[in-house]
């Protein structure tokens, strides 16, 4: 029950940093714009991304730890388990101290050899790197905090840093110092919760400084190897993008097009979730060897997360360029067919997290790390060669391209084989609901077209109507397909504070099931 409590404590928490960050973000941005200016903010939006780089050498030393800790502190009941959670963390700094030099050497060469057009970005990024490496070995303690479930210390440490850190720069912005108001106030929000963590650490395990481990560290490096794997190619998938859009086009083209893609990349981490608390229901259900059952549930798991990315995109569709041209100005709007690119690419990478998820609980450690690498060269290689070519737009086209070449082809035959269906079997559970989401979002971002300039109550009006279409072709297929069950149950739990009278299951069955009839009838007809 207390692990429940910290759990759910960590992610009160969280998702009250995660809205404040939304709400605040909101006005925070055109502030930035207009005090520090596109080009700068731009260049600050590029450093972001070089830090990210960074961040891929600790060869997942630090991704794991969290795992390795929680699996010592699950034997509490054992003498000693505080004992081997220090020597990991002792072992871990002893990895990270011969990381440090290999940081800073990358640290300046990124530093020495920056493009020449991002001038303005060399100084400011010399205290930045020098924080990052001071700050860097307090990771150690954040990560081990993490695998104790101490979540909510840790998420009220990182919402602290970040509204101190948010203060200190609007406040100095507000005094004239540009760029460096960005950078001070970064530091401040990586400080606050890196010390927090130091002293939270010294209080559980006092005696980690002078703890000693054994064991190889060559053991801990063939663990983390395959971790490191994935986040390189994360890197590639979500990390280049801004990166390349500002070597080829500029800083200046970087802002627009965070601006357009700001509401998909806010809410796409959202089904996302679904797959993260699901995951070990689904490698429970692995280890059962409940192969029919398992294959229920991993494909009611990937369509509720289209259906919730479908909705997501016949919402933002409409009101996207509504949204932009009130938060920061019409100037900053990159178009409607980035608009769609947009759409499109979180509909097809939602897709292949879903594949992933069922497949990493099959044991696929090895294929999905080169799956996603090859993945991540083919976006980086064609959003080049399509930003040089047709400009921001390049991004979501190579990201889509690298997604439906490389990623899905494989993940869906890998996901079929292991359920022991054909793939047109497996697709067969899944097209017909694509096919919903892509004909109700192609006519949403007809209607977006119409909505250009229009006023807010406009937008509302034919919004309601769009997501209302949406409901009418998704609702049959939840409640009539594998995601079904889940719903009946979630309904007949929250039956027990509201109760309803006798047979309405049977009658939202019956009148789903009409639904479902009258859109497939009216597919078949514009078809025919």
């Amino acid at each position: 029950m207390s692990r429940t409590r910290r759990i759910l404590g960590g992610a009160t928490v969280g998702y009250a940093h995660q809205a404040a960050v939304i709400l605040l973000g909101l006005w925070l941005t055109p502030f930035l714009l207009h005090r520090v200016g596109q080009r700068e903010y731009g260049l600050w939006l590029v450093a972001g991304q070089l830090l990210g780089y960074l961040v891929l050498l600790d060869l997942g030393v630090l991704a794991i730890l969290p795992r390795e800790v929680a699996h010592a502190s699950g034997q509490s009941g054992i003498e000693g388990a505080g004992d081997r959670i220090a020597g990991l963390i002792a072992q871990v700094r002893k990895i990270v101290r011969w990381q440090l030099p290999g940081l800073a050497v990358a640290c300046a060469l990124m530093w020495w050899f920056l493009p020449a057009q991002w001038v303005a970005l060399k100084w400011p990024l010399l205290p930045v790197f020098v924080a990052f490496l001071a700050l860097y070995p307090l990771r150690v303690l954040s990560a081990a905090l993490q695998g104790v479930q101490d979540l909510s210390f840790l998420a009220t440490g990182q919402m602290a840093g970040w509204a101190l850190g948010t203060a200190v720069t609007i406040a100095l912005v507000v005094a004239g110092y540009g760029l460096y108001a960005l950078v001070l106030g970064w530091i401040v929000t990586l400080t606050v919760p890196a010390v927090a963590a130091w002293w939270r650490a010294r209080q559980l395990w006092p005696d980690a400084r002078s703890a000693r481990d054994s064991r190889p560290v060559r053991q801990y490096f063939n663990r983390s190897i395959w971790v490191s794997a994935g986040q390189i190619s994360q890197a590639l998938l979500a990390g280049s993008d801004v990166l390349l859009l500002g070597t080829i086009l500029g800083p200046v083209a970087v802002v627009p097009y965070a601006c357009t893609g700001k509401l998909v990349t806010v809410f796409a981490n959202h089904p996302q979730l679904l797959m993260h608390v699901a995951q070990p229901a689904l490698t429970e259900l692995r280890g059962l060897g409940s192969r029919e059952r398992l294959r229920i549930v991993a494909t009611a798991l990937t369509q509720a997360m289209l259906m919730m990315s479908g909705a997501l995109i016949v919402a933002i569709l409409p009101v996207n360029h509504y949204f932009v041209n009130w938060w920061v100005g019409p100037g900053q709007y990159g178009g409607w067919w980035l608009t769609v690119a947009f759409a499109g690419m979180m509909l097809v990478r939602h897709w292949n997290v879903a594949t992933t998820f069922t497949l990493f609980c099959f044991g696929y450690e090895r294929q999905l790390a080169f799956t996603a690498l090859a993945d991540g060269v083919v976006t980086v290689a064609t959003t080049a060669l399509f930003a040089w070519k047709w400009g921001p737009i390049g991004a979501p086209i190579g990201s889509m391209i690298g997604a439906v070449t490389v990623s899905l082809p494989l993940n869906v035959r890998s996901v079929a084989h292991e359920m022991g269906v054909p793939i047109r079997s497996f697709l067969g559970t899944i097209m017909p609901l694509l096919g919903r989401i892509v004909a109700i979002g192609a006519a949403a971002a007809i209607v977006s077209i119409w909505l250009s300039g229009r006023s807010f109550g406009t937008v509302l009006l034919l919004l309601i109507p769009t997501v209302a279409l949406y409901g009418v072709a998704v609702v049959p297929l939840a409640w009539n397909g594998p995601v079904g069950p889940y719903l009946r149950m979630a309904l007949q739990m929250n039956r027990r504070d509201n109760p309803t009278p006798a047979g309405w299951q049977r009658t939202v069955g019956k009148f789903s099931g009409r639904l479902d009839r009258w859109f497939v009838q009216l597919l078949d007809t514009k078809q025919g």
